[in-house]
């Protein structure tokens, strides 16, 4: 599936169709048991020659609450639920982490924040491919549609200063027929405006200071699950945007957190790790317990991947970076070194039949990220 059809599969899935599905269900076995119940009532009472007064509205009310459904389409939109019942118990929704959303937040959905949030936070590998997929998608679709004076930060100074500007220089009265009073108006307001301004810039300055706490008590991994597409001359990998090297991965979550450095001259690989006494990588890697033994334990056994040495522009521009650990080829885990990847990708171009041959790569989706992020989530919510 493509992107936007893996994300419409997701968001249809998860928000729409299947709440649909479980009402159904929960209607379908109240009603059928309340109308055995009913039946059973009715046979007491003839067998002891009692009254059934009541059967008709009885038999009314449930008859309005049934209904049929198809489910592979989920009820009806015209299918209206009685007042003041409670239809089915209320799932645990998990939460939605903005930190975890690229700052994409503002173009995406509360769906689709929680779809994402959940996939990130699932230890799984390949969840983190699908939502690095989504991520790619929303962002090539925000950068499209949206100008650029509107993906600029709305708070930024400049046009603060812009629309102060062209407020001043509106056309007011004229003559001589300004009174005290009206000045005096003009003056409240504008100690208004700056008071408010003022005001905002103080919860601004806290939310800031807050989330700053927040991130130091549970930072990120250094390496987040990237999407990107690149093309590629048919019969040649000459044009290939990036170059491979080859590294191992010690097995321990905390590699989520140390920073990779490539020299692409002498092909020296450089890791810079966090000391055991960081609280925040501490608190994340122990669940909240602080426990220092826990920074060091391991998930797996060591093992050999592929990080990214060199790149182009139209690599930077789709966010990956050199130190970079590539994790899957064309939505498939990629298992092997750097010249098994370039021959990999070279035997994809000779299959392709067009002049111009695509295909893609997913970075960071490995075990120790998909961890560091489950782990991360434990504590932070």
């Amino acid at each position: 599936l493509t992107p936007s059809q893996l994300r419409m599969k997701h968001v249809l899935h998860d928000s729409e169709v299947q709440k649909a599905i479980s009402i159904a269900r929960w209607y379908e076995a109240n009603f059928f048991g309340a109308q055995l119940e009913e039946e059973q009532k009715e046979e007491e009472e003839e067998d002891n020659d009692s009254s059934v007064g009541s059967n008709s509205d009885d038999e009314y009310e449930f008859d309005e609450c049934g209904v049929e459904i198809d489910l592979t389409q989920g009820v009806h939109k015209s299918f209206r639920y009685p007042k003041g019942q409670q239809l089915v118990k209320k799932k645990n929704r998990t939460s939605i982490d903005k930190t975890l959303l690229s700052g994409l937040e503002n173009s995406m959905s509360k769906d689709e924040q929680t779809l994402v949030t959940g996939l990130m936070t699932s230890g799984d590998t390949t969840k983190l491919v699908s939502a690095a997929k989504m991520l790619s998608e929303i962002l090539i679709s925000s950068i499209g549609g949206v100008p650029l004076k509107k993906r600029l930060m709305k708070l930024s100074s400049v046009y603060v200063l812009i629309d102060e500007c062209e407020k001043a220089h509106q056309k007011g009265p004229t003559g001589n027929n300004k009174t005290v009073a009206n000045n005096n108006v003009q003056t409240n307001t504008r100690d208004s405006k700056i008071s408010r301004r003022r005001v905002s810039l103080a919860k601004n300055q806290a939310s800031a200071r807050m989330h700053a706490d927040f991130m130091n008590m549970h930072p990120l991994p250094v390496r987040m699950p990237k999407y990107a597409k690149f093309s590629l001359p048919k019969d040649s990998v000459r044009g290939l945007p990036l170059t491979f090297t080859n590294d191992k991965w010690d097995g321990t979550v905390k590699d989520a957190f140390c920073k990779i450095s490539v020299v692409p001259l002498c092909d020296k690989i450089y890791k810079t790790c966090p000391s055991k006494a960081h609280p925040g990588v501490l608190n994340v890697l122990s669940e909240g317990r602080m426990t220092p033994e826990s920074i060091d334990s391991r998930i797996d056994i060591e093992r050999d991947r592929v990080i990214v040495k060199s790149i182009n522009q139209d690599c930077g521009r789709q966010g990956v970076m050199r130190g970079d650990v590539v994790t899957h080829l064309d939505d498939e885990e990629f298992k092997g070194n750097a010249a098994d990847l370039v021959k990999a990708i070279e035997e994809k171009a000779k299959k392709g039949g067009g002049e111009q041959n695509t295909f893609t790569l997913v970075f960071n989706a490995e075990q120790s990220i998909a961890e560091a992020l489950k782990r991360r989530s434990n504590v932070s919510w």
